[in-house]
């Protein structure tokens, strides 16, 4: 799970989120650098794992960044799935009797 929020509010749902192998990420709006401090000191505190300006534009962080995640989940699930079926692919694909 990716989970996206703005503020401290969200703390447990972070907590609860990164203890079960998700994402976190927190967003603050442009310009405002209270905000941006804010989710900066919860990325100190280790309760997130990125911030960003709530700008999820093509080529922004936000987009990037969460793009990226749901890659790396894709690819761990893929490999996790792969990993179940070796015991029985082990020997290779059966083949007619010629």
């Amino acid at each position: 799970m990716v989970y996206v929020a703005d503020g401290p509010s969200d703390i447990p749902a972070f907590s609860v989120v990164n203890k079960s192998g998700g994402a976190t990420f927190a967003i603050y709006p442009a310009g405002d650098m209270k905000a941006m401090k804010q989710v900066e000191k919860m990325r100190a505190q280790k309760r997130i794992n990125m911030f960003a300006e709530a700008d999820y534009s093509e080529g922004k962080t936000a987009c990037m960044w969460l793009c990226n995640k749901i890659i790396e989940f894709a690819e761990r699930i893929r490999e996790e799935e792969r990993k179940k079926l070796t015991p029985y692919t082990e020997q290779g694909v059966p083949k007619h009797l010629v």
